[in-house]
This record gives C-alpha cells, structure tokens and sequence, in this order.
C-alpha cells in the first residue's frame, strides 16, 4: 500500500532539510579551519557524517516519491557540498603537513641545542667577530 501525498511530501522535506543541514555544516567546518578551533572542527565533521548518514536514509524513505528533476536537483547539490568540503579537506591536510614540518624542524633544532657544548673558555670564532 502506498503512502499519502502528504507522507510522500514530508519525507521529500526530510531529505531537503538534511542537505541544507549539510551545507550549514561547510560553513561551520570553514570557519573552525580558519579559525584553527579543532573542537569545534571535530564537532562539525561529526555532525556532518551523522547528517550523510540521514540523509542517505531520507533518500531511501521517499524513493517512491523522487522525481528525477528532485533527484538531479538534490544531487547537483550534494555534489558541491561534497566537492567544497574536499576542497576544505584538502586544506586542512596541507595545515596538518605544515604543522608536521614546522614541529621536526622543531625536534632537530632541540636536538642540535642539546649537542652543542657552552664552554666559558675563549670561542673559536673570537677573531673571525673581530675583524672588520
């Protein structure tokens, strides 16, 4: 037995919700990248796997109602969201191997400081300092 229009209707609304639910959630993951804020960033990326997955479950529920200029309009949509927030992931990976470098560039100067031996005897580049 099919459902009502009006089920029908609501279960279309459910999957439009969560794909607006998804493109609020870019925002929120661009912002807690500029921001550098990775609390809020793993409560956003969370949040979005939580609303692909119903999503994903909300498409399922009205296939009997989808059209195919719904389906081509919902997923003309999620193909930028996702492609905007690969582009952000992209981003954030870079930041990862940014911070990776600049903390063995770290490590290597602690491990050059603790090598080098301060003597209180004359410095062997005394003269080179001297001379004009």
């Amino acid at each position: 037995m099919r459902p009502s229009a009006e089920s029908g209707q609501a279960l279309l609304e459910a999957v439009a919700r969560d794909i607006n639910e998804l493109e609020r959630l870019c925002v929120e993951i661009d912002v807690s990248i500029d921001e550098r804020n990775w609390e809020r960033l793993g409560t956003a990326l969370a949040d979005s796997r939580r609303v692909t997955h119903s999503m994903q479950n909300a498409m399922g529920d009205a296939i009997a109602y989808r059209t195919a200029e719904f389906d081509k309009a919902a997923f003309a949509r999620l193909q930028q969201i996702f492609a905007y927030r690969q582009e952000r992931m992209d981003k954030l990976q870079a930041i990862h191997e940014d911070i990776g470098d600049r903390l063995r560039q770290l490590s290597r100067w602690k491990t050059y400081a603790r090598g080098v031996k301060i003597s209180d005897g004359p410095r062997r580049s005394a003269g080179l300092d001297s001379r004009g």
